[in-house]
């Protein structure tokens, strides 16, 4: 969804914007509406994130410490989804003919194929990334003395030990990166085999013309940077818009307010002991609370809460009534937290830069990060307790949110 701002933008100004996604890829209503047009290349694999085996094993690699199992499922759907991409001619004609003037990619460091697609084809191309991790790769000073990897749980006030383990984060990273890869270039070697000699993946990454970063000092730690990338932290950050009136007088029929739950766009499937201590919690609160959820329901579900598959999260967030967002540490749910000033509660669901986002919450005193190896129901109830009961954590965000808006122009 970071993409959809900067693309409703782009259409405001009379430009048109084609998104190039997966045959079986879910397209949210938000993105056939706002006029931007698509196509798709046929893919054998599932839908990133989609299945439900997928999203046990996210799971366990945080409890269990072991991202091997969040590995093997990203390496498979890599493949098919890049194979999918590539081996479809009839796409790259269908591209070749439209002249496309420029591509903005996803810049996550674990997709660099998805900068070789319009490279191969003349484009030049944009990535749009909320996590930078080959800082030095891309021509960024950076110092791992000072700000802790994107990939690491450590606060910005490490102490030595942290700082060494974060340099050593820092060291193998770009190893990681090839193992993910399975070898840059050999994906170079696989789809691009006519290419120049002399023509490398890291090359290409570092040929990018303009690098936009989902990131905003609000939020995110201070960090040096360089000319040719710019923060844009909050793209999918607006002012709410009415809601529907189910969802609204849900809402409103609660002097105690509402609590927004949702663990992001895939991760929908929980293991059914984590659902149950989240449905017991919610369950016995004062509060409502609206809950995206999605597969086998718990057992039992208080008349308080209302069970969603999909929720319009802004729009919700923006509610006067909105108190509290418990959700995954994602970089955009967090954001529209900030925007809208609902302190957060974020259990990270996936080994990537979810940990990082938890603990910079609590840094900036906007909320506390908890952790599903530790969660039980006595926990989960007293940090929700703490939030709401201590105004720290609303002042601190009402604050943040007042600065955040007082801007001469949006991320988008």
């Amino acid at each position: 969804m970071e993409f959809l701002g900067p693309s409703r933008e782009l259409i405001n100004r009379g430009h048109e914007v084609y998104f190039i996604v997966a045959s079986n890829c879910m397209i949210p209503s938000d993105v056939t509406k706002s006029g931007v047009k698509i196509l798709t290349y046929a893919s054998t694999g599932n839908e990133i994130g989609a299945t439900e085996e997928f999203q046990n094993d996210a799971i366990k690699s945080i409890i269990n410490g072991d991202d091997n199992l969040f590995r093997k499922h990203t390496n498979k759907i890599r493949i098919k989804q890049g194979d999918g991409l590539f081996n479809d001619k009839a796409l790259s004609e269908r591209v070749k003919s439209l002249n496309f003037d420029y591509a903005i990619v996803d810049g996550l460091l674990f997709d660099l194929y998805l900068m070789l697609y319009p490279h191969k084809l003349g484009i030049p191309y944009i990535p749009l990334t909320a996590a930078l991790g080959l800082h030095w790769d891309v021509g960024v000073p950076h110092m791992p003395s000072v700000y802790p990897n994107q990939f690491t749980d450590f606060p910005a006030d490490m102490n030595f030990q942290q700082r060494v383990a974060n340099l050593f984060m820092y060291i193998i990273l770009p190893y990681v990166t090839n193992s993910l890869n399975n070898n840059p270039d050999d994906l170079m070697e696989k789809y691009y085999p006519e290419a120049p000699p002399g023509t490398t993946m890291l090359g290409i990454f570092r040929d990018a013309d303009l690098w936009l970063i989902d990131q905003d000092p609000i939020l995110s730690y201070p960090q040096p940077t360089v000319p040719h990338m710019i923060f844009v932290g909050g793209l999918t950050t607006y002012p709410a818009k009415p809601l529907e009136a189910n969802i609204k007088n849900f809402i409103e029929s609660s002097q105690h307010g509402l609590i927004v739950v949702s663990f992001g766009t895939y991760m929908v499937y929980l293991p059914m002991e984590l659902t149950q201590i989240l449905s017991d919690v919610f369950s016995n609160l004062e509060q409502q609370v609206i809950w995206r959820f999605k597969g086998k329901a718990p057992k039992s579900v208080g008349n308080n809460v209302k069970l969603m598959e999909w929720i319009p999260q802004n729009d919700i967030l923006g509610h006067p009534n909105t108190k509290l967002f418990i959700g995954h540490g994602g970089s955009i749910g967090q954001y529209e937290a900030v925007y809208h000033a609902v302190p957060m509660i974020s259990i990270p669901c996936m080994p990537i830069d979810q940990k990082h986002n938890a603990v910079r919450i609590e840094h900036k005193n906007f909320g506390i990060g908890l952790s599903w190896a530790t969660l039980t129901a006595e926990r989960l109830n007293d940090t929700i307790n703490k939030i709401l009961m201590n105004p720290k954590y609303s002042t601190s965000i009402k604050r943040a949110s007042r600065m955040f808006r007082d801007r001469q122009s949006t991320p988008q």
